[in-house]
Formats: C-alpha cells, structure tokens, sequence
C-alpha cells in the first residue's frame, strides 16, 4: 500500500510479472498514467511512476538492494517537500520533469556516496 497522498494514477507503478519459468512472454513495468494531454510539452509531468517503475524492474531482476537504492532515493528528494525539493505542480511545487528527475538522480548519487563511506 502507498501512503496517502503519495499514491496518485501519476506516481504509482505497476507491473505485469510473468510468474511461468522458461516462458518466452516478459515482464513490463510502467506507470499508471496515461498520456497527459492536458499537459503534453508543458514539461510538468511527474517522473516519479516511471523511475518507481525501474526499481521494481531492478527487484524483479534479482537486484533488490539496487532498486531500493533508486526507491529510496525518490522518498528522500518528497521528504524533502515543495520548499527543499523542485516537486512538478501535481506535488505542490514549483518544479519541472527534468528538474525534479535530475534532483532524484543526485539523490541516488549521494545515497551511493554515503553507502561507500558507511554512513
């Protein structure tokens, strides 16, 4: 279960896990919006359901502390709120697609950088 607010159509992610061994028929994962046409080109989409998506890719392909690492880098950056963190407008913030990807991005880099100083 997502927490509250946390858990909108734009963030949440989903997959579609093929459970049958040596089936030739593979796994995706995706986010659960759609398209966005109210806001095509506006560059205010939340990037949040498709980078949550990659780190249930990277569970599902034998790499759970990776895809910790990512998720846990995207509540660090929320954590941080619309005053700290450059959140899309769906967030109450001011921030853009590439603005709030590139501040999870530097998030996953420090969590890696404290992860090899053992703190």
């Amino acid at each position: 279960m997502c927490a509250g607010w946390w858990c909108t159509a734009r963030r949440t992610p989903r997959s579609w896990r093929e459970p049958w061994t040596g089936s030739s028929h593979p796994s995706l994962f995706e986010p659960v919006h759609g398209s966005a046409p109210d806001i095509a080109g506006r560059g205010i989409a939340d990037p949040i359901g498709q980078i949550w998506s990659a780190s249930m890719l990277l569970d599902h392909l034998g790499h759970p502390d990776a895809g910790a690492h990512l998720l846990g880098a995207i509540e660090e950056v929320l954590a941080a709120g619309p005053d700290e963190a450059p959140l899309t407008p769906d967030l109450h913030g001011r921030g853009t697609t590439v603005e709030l990807g590139r501040a999870i991005t530097v998030q996953v880099k420090e969590r890696g950088r404290r992860a090899r100083r053992g703190a």
